[in-house]
């Protein structure tokens, strides 16, 4: 089983140059704000590895990393 990578971006190239990094090597989730952010990580497949935007429209990149690290 592919590991699962979780990108959070807001940004349509930097989401598209970062998932490419992992092309093959897993299985990628996307979230283009915080609020789908939260989503996914409540899912039941959870990511191995978060590659988080600081500065999202909806809430605080620092602020889901904090959820992260709570839960």
């Amino acid at each position: 089983m592919k590991p699962v990578v979780l990108i959070v971006e807001d940004d349509a190239t930097s989401l598209t140059r970062t998932a490419g990094l992992f092309e093959g090597k897993a299985d990628i989730m996307v979230a283009r704000d915080g609020k789908e952010a939260m989503q996914a990580l409540s899912a039941e497949l959870l990511p191995s590895l978060v590659i988080l935007d600081a500065d999202l429209p909806d809430i605080s990149g620092f602020d889901i990393c904090a959820h992260i690290k709570n839960n």
